[in-house]
């Protein structure tokens, strides 16, 4: 049945008791008198019932090898006789109060281990089971008036004393209240609390000296206990109580040894004083059933009692000298006396007992005496099964009191179950009400998770720029990529912030935000929900009254989704400070205990301490991804094949993703989330190095930079390797180790912030101040990046940096070594008139003729102007004049060049001169280098990425948000922004030196060079123009930083776009676009070879006709 000792520490632990009766089982332990003590075990773990057996039987070990080794000293003796420390009584709760006074404490580095054993005899002596409590604790009532930080604390000492309580002495130390503390130390204590085991660090309780004016203590103690120095009447600073109260330890102490060494655990030898003569349940005592019978109601009075007993003979066993009493006879009861055991050493002798009443001979008692005995023992046993029947349910209500109270608790947090919202209320409008409410929860749920997607969409562009600029000058990969990390950490952290508030908000959960605000908080949240609603009404109606219903619905979402953001970034700076309700990070207690280690010369845990014999399974799992990414990297620099370098680039992805799965399941030790985080560096930095080979290679200071990089990370591997697995276990030696090794991380990340402010201040800026917000959440909070947010994270960058590599590979395959016009148009040979068509001119032509009908020369239509796009990624001279001549006889070469090295724009001029008019074509096309190719990509994810918020988006707003990733273009210049910068510079100087009244330009592109061409034509003189096929007009343009194409272009510029395109959105291609019908895929509609057809296929009649 259930019992009720849990009941000592409250109802709450109750709720546990099957996993407390579960771990019973696992130890073998029959009762219920160390169901407290184990509860503290199964809390501190969790409920998690191996990980509790565990920590039990290292607390076996820790009492066979510390405890029995302890030794009580002179000095311990004396100096507990100066009372420091003493026990003063017990508390409202009944747990033990120890008393401690700071100030009578002169700690000494050297006496350090003389006091760690003298507090566990104290910690054991305080927590002893006793007989009117099972409870197993106690509470420290430290004064610290007049103590000094420098004389009487020894900082390293409490936070060891703290961390041994958290690994042996679970639970013992219930509350510590904290009196009198100077500025000074509170300064210093607090910080150190905060990072101790959240067993530890939640049970501190730092009484003001208002609080203690107020009499705050007395809520807690009663005044008797309470010392007069702290408000209450118990006078207990004098010497003969000190000296009493180490007198009480040092024989405790002395008799627990000497039961350890025989074999007995420590709560087994307490057991075993508080019942001499056997557990209660086993050694039933006749005299309490005779007091029982006494006691019944059927009796007339107790001298009936006197009859019923015989003589019987002493017994020297432990059992009752009777046989079972349900089966009880007026011949089986022949006793004169009872007989107790009790426990002298070793021997167990008999203590005879005096007779309970006088001898009556059996032959003399008639039949009425029989028949009342037999029926006083049956009312006897009816009425113990009554009592254990009131119990059962007594506790069995206790159970659903818990759940229903739980139930409540619920409910009052969430606005689907909280009926006291709508009390006030008339009934037939509370269905009203609740539909308003759930409407509006949907509503900023939608909006939420807009937000948490535009937010982690711009910072992915923001990281894919950092990425890429790792690889513009030599050692940039040292400050870039810093940056790239602690702005990966924050888009994590702002997804799952963000996450986290829409799922709350569909769920109608209270945010952890309104929780100061008190009872009324959910009231609020749902009043700005509703508010935030009709405000969101109010803004369709409007800008639907002034536009139409779509802009309305575009304004009105809009405002939504940007409230959204600013919230989510709100909640995500807040959260580094603690506004985070009641989130418990795993991740918070081992991270905490790390920093410990770090700053104090605190005992190491026992994964700290002792060599590793075989890696976890997230260690194994993160190192096989690990070797994978370098099989694949390396098959990328011997081969070359684009497969490899995705491959490497979703491993390495796929490492960072498990590090911090694995670190918040919360399991992982500091040790394995060391070499997990050291697995994914070295992802990272083998990925940087496969990039760089295949851009740069390893000449010149290329290969210096890429030699640091990597005698960098071997020896951040080596140094983590041996840490780990080197058979070093000296706890002096493995802390000074686990030093250096932070240190040397440390380091690194100084010297990479250093040069982040030599490449660019405003860079070192941006990374230090994300790097301080990150520091702060990951000392206050520890944890806070979900699981969902750093997979929608993960899955973002890597699908924006593969788009940018597959893109890059496939654009730099469309250059062509053998002449395309063999089958590619081969029969195509504009025959037009001289002239363009009569009163037919391009500005004409886009307001209301077909582009069909544009003419750009006497020869050239709009078949020809996509077949000079073609020319453009011809690989070689010899082609590109072998199709100019099939393709434009009256055309002649001028000629081209690529402007820079490592660019990824081309150029190549061509020129015609027909009757004194003279026309000339310069063609922008991509180069076949890959690495430039790739990055130009960062140009297009921006636009891909970012373009499905236009929907329900105005165009002027959206233009003017995405216009602000180009201020990221400041803190780096790409090779795309100089190739630009360059071809700019040359053609407009070429361009200015040619053009005429008789002397037409047209400037001719595909893809990205075409947004480039129509960028060119802006600086140039009116008689310049720009046709573009599939490109993105305002893509170059917002990051150059320009808002949006000028209206004056629209008579200067032609572009044309397939039609089915998936993106195919009037805002991302220009107003200024012409869209074609295609029924191919998305892909091939975009090739300029497919485009050429569709032109020639749809325009082939008008051009015959214009030709006769």
């Amino acid at each position: 049945m259930p019992h009720p000792t849990l009941l000592d520490i409250g109802v709450t632990a109750y709720t546990h008791q099957a996993e407390v009766d579960e771990l019973r089982q696992r130890l073998n332990i029959p009762h219920n008198y160390f169901d407290c003590w184990l509860y503290g075990f199964l809390e501190n773990k969790k409920f998690n019932i191996e990980e509790a057996v565990s920590k039990i039987r290292r607390r076996e070990a820790f009492e066979r090898e510390q405890i029995a080794q302890h030794t009580m000293t002179d000095w311990m003796l004396q100096n507990m006789r100066k009372g420091i420390a003493q026990i003063i009584g017990n508390d409202k709760e009944g747990r033990v109060v120890l008393y401690v006074v700071t100030a009578r404490d002169k700690p000494t580095a050297s006496r350090r281990a003389e006091c760690k054993m003298n507090f566990d005899m104290i910690l054991s002596y305080g927590t002893r089971l006793r007989a009117d409590s099972k409870r197993c604790q106690m509470v420290m009532l430290i004064n610290q008036e007049k103590a000094s930080l420098w004389s009487n604390v020894d900082m390293t000492f409490q936070a060891d004393i703290a961390l041994r309580i958290a690994k042996f002495f679970p639970g013992a130390v219930d509350k510590m209240y904290i009196c009198n503390m100077n500025r000074t130390l509170a300064a210093v204590a607090k910080p150190i609390f905060s990072r101790l085991p959240a067993i530890v660090s939640d049970r501190i309780i730092i009484i003001s000296d208002s609080e203690l004016k107020a009499g705050r203590l007395l809520e807690y103690f009663d005044e008797s206990v309470l010392p007069v120095a702290l408000g209450g009447s118990n006078d207990c600073d004098h010497q003969e109580n000190y000296t009493q109260f180490s007198v009480a330890i040092k024989e405790h102490f002395e008799q627990m040894k000497c039961a350890v060494l025989r074999g007995l655990s420590v709560k087994e030898w307490e057991l075993a004083c508080l019942f001499p003569h056997g557990l209660p349940e086993d050694l039933k005592s006749v005299s309490e059933r005779l007091d029982n019978l006494s006691n019944s109601a059927l009796l007339p009075n107790n001298t009936l009692i006197d009859s019923l007993w015989s003589h019987c003979y002493a017994s020297t066993d432990n059992s009752i000298c009777s046989e079972s009493l349900d089966v009880v006879t007026c011949d089986t009861i022949d006793m004169d006396c009872f007989c107790a055991a009790r426990l002298v050493g070793e021997k167990c002798v008999g203590a005879e007992l005096p007779p309970v009443g006088r001898s009556l001979s059996v032959g003399k008692r008639d039949f009425i005496d029989d028949y009342v005995e037999q029926f006083v023992l049956l009312e006897s046993f009816f009425r113990g099964s009554i009592a254990e029947t009131a119990e059962r349910e007594w506790l069995s209500i206790l159970q659903r009191e818990v759940l229903a109270r739980s139930t409540l608790s619920d409910a009052e947090q969430n606005m689907g179950k909280n009926t006291a919202l709508f009390r006030r209320l008339p009934v037939p409008l509370r269905l009203i009400a609740r539909g308003c409410l759930w409407l509006a929860l949907m509503v900023m749920s939608f909006y939420f998770l807009i937000g948490s997607v535009f937010g982690t969409l711009f910072l992915s562009c923001f990281m894919n720029f950092l990425f890429f600029s790792m690889f513009i000058e030599p050692y940039k990969a040292f400050p870039y990529g810093c940056a790239l990390l602690v702005t990966g950490c924050h888009c994590a952290l702002f997804c799952s912030r963000g996450i986290e508030l829409a799922r709350r908000t569909y769920n109608g959960e209270l945010v952890d935000a309104f929780r100061f605000i008190g009872p009324r908080a959910l009231l609020m949240q749902a009043l700005a929900c509703v508010a935030a609603l009709i405000a969101f009404f109010v803004v369709f109606c409007v800008m639907a009254s002034q536009y139409d219903v779509v802009s309305g619905i575009q304004y009105s979402m809009a405002t939504g989704w940007i409230v959204a953001v600013c919230i989510i970034l709100l909640y995500h700076f807040l959260y580094a400070f603690g506004v985070t309700g009641y989130y418990k990070s795993l991740r918070k207690e081992s991270a905490a205990v790390a920093t410990l280690y770090f700053f104090l010369d605190v005992d190491m845990d026992a994964n700290q301490t002792t060599m590793r014999g075989t890696a976890t399974i997230e260690v194994t799992m993160a190192s096989i991804v690990a070797m994978a990414a370098f099989a694949f990297g390396l098959s990328y620099v011997l081969d070359g094949s684009i497969f490899f370098l995705c491959a490497t680039v979703t491993t390495t992805f796929l490492i960072g993703l498990f590090v911090v799965l694995f670190l918040n399941t919360g399991r992982a030790s500091s040790t394995d989330g060391l070499l997990t985080v050291v697995a994914f560096y070295s992802g990272l930095t083998w990925l940087t190095i496969v990039f760089t080979t295949a851009a740069h290679g390893w000449q010149g200071r290329w290969g210096t930079s890429l030699g640091a990089l990597l005698a960098l990370a071997l020896v951040t591997d080596t140094v983590v390797l041996l840490y780990t697995f080197l058979p070093v276990r000296n706890r002096v030696a493995r802390r000074w180790m686990f030093r250096a090794l932070w240190m040397w991380i440390i380091a690194q990340f100084i010297a990479f912030l250093a040069l982040a402010f030599i490449s660019d201040y405003r860079l070192g800026v941006i990374t230090i101040i994300l790097g301080v917000h990150l520091m702060l959440h990951g000392m206050r909070v520890g944890g806070g990046c979900s699981n969902y947010g750093l997979s929608i994270v993960v899955f973002i960058f890597l699908s924006a940096l593969l788009f940018c590599i597959v893109g890059g590979w496939s654009t730099a395959q469309s250059v062509y070594k053998t002449p395309a016009s063999t089958w590619l148009l081969p029969n195509y040979t504009w025959h037009g008139g001289n002239t363009p068509v009569t009163g037919v001119s391009l500005p004409q032509s886009l307001s209301f003729l077909p582009v069909c009908l544009v003419r750009f020369s006497s020869t050239v239509d709009i078949v020809g102007m996509a077949l000079f796009a073609k020319l453009s990624d011809a690989g070689s001279l010899d082609v590109t004049l072998a199709d100019l001549h099939r393709w434009f006889p009256n055309f002649r070469y001028v000629y081209n060049d690529t402007f820079l090295p490592l660019s990824f724009l081309q150029t190549k001029i061509f020129t015609s001169s027909l009757k004194g008019h003279n026309t000339t074509i310069v063609t922008l096309g991509t180069t076949g280098q890959m690495y430039p190719v790739m990055e130009s990509m960062t140009i297009w994810i921006n636009v891909v990425a970012l373009s499905l918020l236009a929907l329900i988006t105005p165009s002027g707003w959206f233009v003017q948000l995405v216009s602000l990733i180009s201020a990221a273009d400041e803190l780096s210049a790409l090779l795309w922004n100089s190739s630009i910068d360059r071809a700019r510079d040359i053609l407009s100087a070429y361009v200015k030196s040619i053009v005429s009244p008789t002397h037409d330009v047209y400037f001719v592109g595909h893809g990205l060079a075409g947004a480039a061409a129509a960028f060119f034509v802006s600086d140039l003189p009116e008689n310049v123009h720009s046709v573009t096929f599939a490109s993105p007009l305002s893509a170059v343009a917002w990051r150059r930083g320009h808002n949006w194409m000028s209206d004056e272009l629209s008579s200067r510029v032609l572009s044309v776009v397939s039609s089915s395109s998936l993106f195919s959105l009037r805002w991302m291609w220009g107003g200024l676009s012409y869209m074609i019908p295609c029924n191919l895929s998305e892909g091939e509609c975009h090739n300029i070879d497919s485009m050429a057809r569709l032109l020639d296929a749809l325009c082939g009649l008008n051009t015959k006709s214009d030709g006769n």
